[in-house]
């Protein structure tokens, strides 16, 4: 798991571990991931501005 968040950090730049979970997407990343999986994907995240 360890690695695997390293790479995604390393790729993205925004994987966030908090206590064993990890942070939903912000910002811009939030808005295109909702766009290509839809509205219902990360519910608790916050919204687009």
């Amino acid at each position: 798991m360890g690695e695997m968040a390293a790479k995604l950090r390393r790729i993205t730049g925004r994987f966030t571990s908090k206590r064993l979970t990890y942070a939903p997407p912000e910002g811009d990343y939030l808005k295109r991931t909702r766009e290509f999986y839809g509205a219902e994907v990360y519910p608790d995240a916050k919204p687009v501005k």
